[in-house]
């Protein structure tokens, strides 16, 4: 996503796109307010605060698979990320779906900043994976198709028993 790129498809000069933004960042800020805010979570949710969890962090994740580029805006920090309204909703959902454990506020805050560090994680992971493939024409399995000579090399070589061990018994973690 650009100004140029969104410039062009709405039929305008880029410049004249900073009449209704003052900024890139702002654009993108909207942009993922309306991906997060494009669904809404059900009041109350599924039963148990486990289960609540889950259907948030599948809806992020989704939201993340349709649109990668959201990952690296939503996500450029943690700690202070920007404000989003949409991203406050989950955030206030998220902390209500954990009040039924009886932990304290920071412990719940510290696990919905987890939980959402981990699925953003894989999303910014997969958001590179998207760039890569679109810059050099590689899809990811190719690269893992090219890499395997290697791994089935250090796989056999006795060093990684553990990690062979998993492998046998889970199978293939292609969605994490």
């Amino acid at each position: 996503v650009s100004m140029r790129k969104l410039a062009a498809e709405l039929g305008v000069g880029p410049m004249s796109l900073y009449r209704h933004i003052p900024d890139k960042e702002e654009l993108f800020r909207s942009m993922a307010d309306t991906v997060f805010g494009a669904e809404r979570l059900p009041e109350p949710g599924p039963q148990g605060w486990r289960a609540k969890l889950e259907l948030i962090a599948n809806l992020q994740w989704r939201a993340y698979r349709r649109h990668p580029w959201a990952a690296t805006t939503l996500l450029n920090s943690l700690i202070r990320p920007p404000v989003v309204a949409s991203g406050l909703r989950h955030l206030e959902w998220e902390l209500r779906a954990l009040r039924e454990t009886g932990l304290n506020e920071r412990k719940r805050l510290f696990i919905v900043v987890s939980l959402n560090g981990y699925v953003g994680g894989l999303a910014v992971s997969n958001a590179l994976e998207v760039e890569s493939e679109l810059d050099t024409g590689v899809t990811g399995k190719q690269r893992q198709d090219a890499d395997m000579a290697l791994l089935n090399q250090l796989i056999h070589s006795g060093q990684f028993p553990e990690l062979v061990a998993m492998a046998e018994r889970a199978g293939h973690l292609d969605d994490l």
